[in-house]
């Protein structure tokens, strides 16, 4: 299991380092840049499109993701998710974040982060509660290794959110 990392407290007030404002600075000028040389190029075909979406998609479930909090340059925190299996929220390729919350459209670079929960893979996710009829069925056929197996899933589950909660 993947062991999260934390940087600063995303809900804590954060002073912006030397580094971060160069940084920032950076990720607006290769945006700019990209977005020039995208506008240069030349137009791609409908063809050539759907062969790149047929190169790039993926086959089966989707990976596990995980959330995190995050606090963005432009001093808002908002929540994202990553795949799992990364540590730390920057620590693939994506070390900024489009800020929901302003208007510029500018992607903003992450300066603190903490993760939240871990997510279950699609499809393991725990059923809706039953309905009112459902609850007067009798009771279901589930095995007691199926329902030991569901309380040790929650019971880590629990564990992970009140290990996030104390902070050394």
């Amino acid at each position: 299991m993947t062991e999260y990392r934390s940087h600063g407290v995303p809900l804590e007030e954060y002073e912006l380092t030397k580094k971060d404002l160069r940084a920032q600075r950076d990720l607006e000028e290769t945006q700019k840049w990209v977005k020039i040389q995208v506008a240069k190029a030349p137009p791609i075909s409908p063809e050539r499109w759907a062969e790149t979406a047929r190169l790039l998609a993926r086959e089966g479930p989707p990976p596990p993701e995980a959330r995190w909090r995050l606090r963005l340059f432009c001093g808002h925190i908002v929540e994202a998710t990553r795949y799992a299996d990364c540590e730390v929220p920057n620590g693939g390729c994506q070390s900024y974040e489009r800020c929901s919350l302003c208007d510029d459209g500018i992607d903003q670079l992450i300066v603190a982060y903490e993760p939240v929960a871990p997510l279950k893979p699609v499809g393991t996710r725990r059923k809706a509660k039953p309905t009112e009829s459902q609850q007067l069925a009798p009771p279901s056929s589930r095995t007691k290794a199926e329902l030991e197996a569901e309380n040790a899933e929650l019971r880590a589950e629990v564990a992970l959110l009140r290990a996030r909660d104390v902070k050394p």
